[in-house]
């Protein structure tokens, strides 16, 4: 009877003891956080500085309150935080708390990170340490890029920052001829309601390049902001002014006042002065207004295409019907590059890119539209099916990297991995297709796919079916000169000579983006040329790429 007590007694022994060993397995460790001792604590930290604005806009060290690091390397046991909280406040030249703007956080890969602050506080957790350039960003505030170096310790960091009001000038539009600039006429907008100024660091082209002013309001070394946008914050403007214009460097700079892409007028900037008037004629200012034209016929090219469409594609979309003669006018564009395209039934849709110079009134003349024609494009993918794409099929200028990459990438043919797409058949000639997007255009929903540009070289007919093969991209990180400054534009192309995109850069900040491995070329758009610069060769492998781009 107790052999039969003992051994039910190391059975329930036994029973309890593998229960609690699988508890303990099952746990979470638990980290200790490091504190040192009292021998330790006796010597006091060595505090650790990093660089951080002063009202006058130079460095100067701030002074923290992190772990020794002198101290004792902790035991194994103590696992050290991988991840930093930084808080701090932004305050301006006076000292005052800045409301409603925020930090850009840019480590050296390229990824970023934003914060908004409130009454000039802040907090961004997540960060790893490192090297990281920060973004003072707000309407009303000097773009400036800060160097700040996040250390591995202590777990909670404060850096404080000066933000610098930019110098504010009122545009103004004072008439010669005693016609209005700005406001609605006959429920039409008036001419001067399209201008807006332009900062750049030297004296721009008659026509700027689209790419280079496709954003509204926003230039090389400026901000500016509207009449219209004013007004809905209840800022009151004279009845002649255009709008603000928000200075982001310091003089000397140009400012130019534009029409689209024209420039209307010109400035050198030499000093700070509280507004530029610039004076105008009405209809002087009209006539830098272009104009396109077109007779559509059909396949016979006898038969006008009385159902027909011209279609223009800039910063927005403007359509023009053809009447019963086959002629369709759009009238009041201003200068610039515009995408155009010509539709009729059961025709095959001819596509273009047009440069309208100021007051130019362009006639396209006769054009027959070919019968619709499909050319058959099928996507490839291992291991992915369904998602969608857009591409772009463009002819090839030889010799001209930037004219065959073209503009309006958003005017895009559509398909998708694993389907056959019948896109219309371009005609004879040489052409570029380019892949832009793969999955949905929300950034949540985008996938890491992508191709390399392909040469489509197209007789009379077409050429039976063009396969795509999507491959997964690789991260690449384009880090510019220490000492940029302003706005750059960089054209990446493939070894072979086929464009593949264009790269706004802002300063010094680095720029992340996407290919597929192989061999590239990168060079530097020059903005007073639209010319290329020298092309810097590299290699995209399977690992993630530091481009260092040259001055």
């Amino acid at each position: 009877m107790k052999r039969w007590a003992v051994a039910i007694g190391a059975a329930a022994l036994l029973v309890v003891a593998l229960f609690m060993w699988r508890v303990r397995q099952d746990s979470p460790a638990i980290v200790a956080s490091f504190t040192p001792s009292s021998a330790q604590a006796a010597t006091p930290p060595a505090p650790i500085t990093t660089t951080q604005p002063t009202a006058e806009g130079t460095s100067a060290p701030a002074e923290l309150k992190p772990v020794d690091r002198a101290a004792p390397t902790p035991s194994p046991s103590v696992i050290a935080p991988t991840e930093i909280l930084v808080r701090g406040t932004v305050r301006d030249g006076a000292g005052q708390p800045v409301p409603d703007a925020g930090l850009r956080w840019i480590d050296d890969r390229g990824l970023e990170r934003f914060v908004e602050f409130r009454e000039g506080a802040y907090s961004l957790a997540g960060l790893q340490p490192g090297h990281f350039l920060v973004e003072i960003l707000g309407s009303g505030w000097r773009r400036e890029q800060l160097d700040v170096d996040l250390l591995a310790q202590p777990p909670v960091q404060e850096f404080n920052f000066t933000a610098h009001a930019n110098p504010q000038i009122l545009i103004r539009l004072a008439s010669t001829d005693g016609r209005p600039l700005i406001g609605i006429e006959n429920y039409e907008p008036l001419p001067g309601n399209q201008l807006r100024p332009y900062v750049s660091s030297h004296a721009p082209r008659t026509v700027l390049d689209p790419e280079v002013v496709r954003t509204r309001g926003r230039s090389d070394y400026g901000e500016f902001r509207d009449r219209w946008e004013l007004e809905r914050q209840h800022i009151a403007l004279p009845s002649d002014a255009l709008g603000i214009l928000y200075l982001m460097a310091d003089p000397p700079l140009q400012v130019s006042l534009l029409s689209g892409a024209g420039v209307v007028d010109s400035r050198a900037l030499e000093s700070l002065p509280k507004e530029i008037v610039f004076s105008l004629a009405g209809t002087e200012l009209r006539a830098k207004l272009a104009s396109v034209r077109v007779r559509l016929l059909q396949t016979d090219e006898k038969a006008p295409a009385q159902n027909g469409m011209l279609m223009l594609h800039g910063g927005s979309s403007i359509n023009a019907n053809t009447d019963k003669e086959g002629r369709a006018t759009i009238h009041g564009l201003l200068s610039g590059s515009y995408y155009l395209t010509l539709r009729a039934r059961q025709s095959a849709p001819q596509s273009r890119t047009l440069a309208l110079e100021p007051g130019q009134e362009l006639d396209l003349g006769d054009i027959a539209l070919a019968p619709f024609v499909a050319q058959p494009v099928r996507f490839v993918s291992e291991g992915s099916t369904g998602a969608p794409v857009r591409c772009v099929m463009r002819p090839e200028a030889p010799g001209d990297l930037l004219g065959t990459l073209g503009s309006f990438d958003n005017i895009t043919l559509g398909g998708a991995i694993g389907n056959t797409t019948q896109m219309p058949f371009p005609g004879a000639g040489s052409f570029v297709l380019r892949v832009t997007a793969v999955g949905e255009h929300s950034s949540d929903e985008a996938l890491h796919l992508g191709a390399r540009p392909m040469r489509c070289v197209f007789g009379n007919e077409p050429v039976g079916e063009i396969v795509v093969r999507i491959e997964p991209t690789r991260d690449v990180a384009l880090r510019p000169h220490r000492e940029a400054t302003g706005t750059s534009n960089w054209l990446i192309a493939t070894a072979d000579g086929l464009p593949c995109q264009r790269v706004r850069i802002e300063g010094r900040a680095p720029k992340r983006i996407e290919l597929v491995p192989g061999e590239y070329t990168i060079a530097l758009v020059d903005p007073q040329t639209n010319a290329l610069g020298h092309a810097q060769a590299f290699t995209v492998g399977n690992e993630f790429l530091t481009l260092e781009l040259g001055p």
